[in-house]
């Protein structure tokens, strides 16, 4: 069974949040390197960090995942959430 922390926290306007299955981190490139959770990581930082669309936000990860995976086989599911708080 598996057993998750909950944790609260504040999101300001314009703040984005990014949900995400392992199966990113465990991505393979076509040499047998894997994604990792850090470079991820350092991904979506890097993709949020000018406080940009939610559509900016996924498609530049997309297109770093197309990337690093280039014509690797898929062997886990890859899921991703952007959201972003506007309080209007």
């Amino acid at each position: 069974v598996a057993k998750y922390e909950e944790s609260d926290f504040q999101m300001n306007p314009g703040d984005s949040m990014v949900l995400f299955t392992d199966g990113l981190c465990e991505l393979t490139s076509p040499g047998g390197g894997h994604l990792g959770e850090r470079r991820f990581l350092t991904n979506v930082i890097k993709s949020a960090s000018d406080r940009g669309s939610v559509e900016k936000i996924m498609r530049e990860l997309r297109g770093q995942i197309v990337e690093f995976r280039g014509s690797a086989d898929l062997v886990d599911d890859l899921m991703i959430i952007v959201c972003q708080y506007d309080p209007r």
